[in-house]
């Protein structure tokens, strides 16, 4: 049985707003802790990994004509989980702008890829997504410590010349 586009449509849609809107209320009652933020981290990896598999099933040749950003996504995310584990411990969770816009690229994709079976966004997207990856990278690298909700480099950056500082400041 083949399911109509809109199907798949509906499926992105409630997945996009479950994701923008979960932080939100969370934020709201007050219960976004450290964990909670990893776990949604995580929650959107899975929740669009499934997507690409649906993809890959539905529309094998759009995904075959952005295979190199994809896998150097995929392989970025992979590459970034076990580095934060081993050097913090845990996933990090930064919720960059940069990783914002590509999770709104990766929606606008999915959606001309499932509703209209055009793949040209989802090249953009995914090069995007490898300068997100990229940037992540770049912030666990620097950081001192493990923290979350990082809008950019420059605030990593800014946190470890503060730690760098205070390390001086007590010898």
């Amino acid at each position: 049985m083949q399911w109509p586009p809109f199907a798949f449509l509906a499926i992105l849609v409630f997945g996009f707003l479950s994701d923008v809107f979960d932080g939100i209320i969370a934020r709201r009652l007050g219960v976004a802790t450290d964990d909670l933020r990893s776990l949604d981290s995580c929650a959107d990896t899975v929740y669009y990994l499934g997507v690409l598999c649906a993809a890959w099933i539905l529309h094998r040749d759009l995904i075959e004509a952005a295979a190199l950003p994809i896998a150097l996504v995929v392989g970025l995310e992979a590459f970034r989980a076990l580095f934060d584990r081993w050097r913090f411990g845990k996933v990090a969770s930064y919720h960059a702008w940069s990783a914002k816009l590509f999770g709104l690229l990766l929606f606008i994709a999915a959606v001309a890829v499932f509703g209209w079976s055009r793949g040209g966004v989802l090249t953009v997207c995914m090069w995007w997504g490898v300068l997100s990856e990229l940037e992540g990278l770049a912030m666990s690298c620097v950081l001192p410590t493990w923290q979350r909700d990082l809008a950019h480099f420059g605030r990593a950056w800014n946190i470890r010349q503060s730690a760098l500082q205070r390390d001086k400041s007590e010898l």
